[in-house]
């Protein structure tokens, strides 16, 4: 699997195809422009930064599940301490 493909099939997944407006394919890097999703540029830098090409596929997408659930439990924290927040 090559980065290219992670970042496509990140970006399938993705609404309105912003994660590929973020990822400049052709020089393997991150396009740091405003498109206004910030959520969108930064899984493109934790996919690209993350990504070995010396690993197997299943390596590869093991280790981007790693960083994006990751991610997930952070947000979960920054939600949690804002209900706790709003209820308190």
């Amino acid at each position: 699997m090559t980065l290219n493909e992670l970042i496509a099939l990140a970006d399938k997944a993705y609404p309105d195809s912003m994660i590929e407006r973020y990822w400049d394919a052709k020089k393997q890097r991150v396009r740091r422009n405003n498109f206004g999703d910030t959520l969108a540029q930064f899984i493109v830098g934790e996919l690209s930064d993350t990504f070995d090409d010396d690993n197997s596929d299943e390596e590869q997408l093991k280790e981007a599940i790693r960083v994006m659930e990751s991610a997930q439990r952070e947000i979960g924290g920054v939600i949690s301490a804002l209900e706790t927040k709003r209820e308190g």
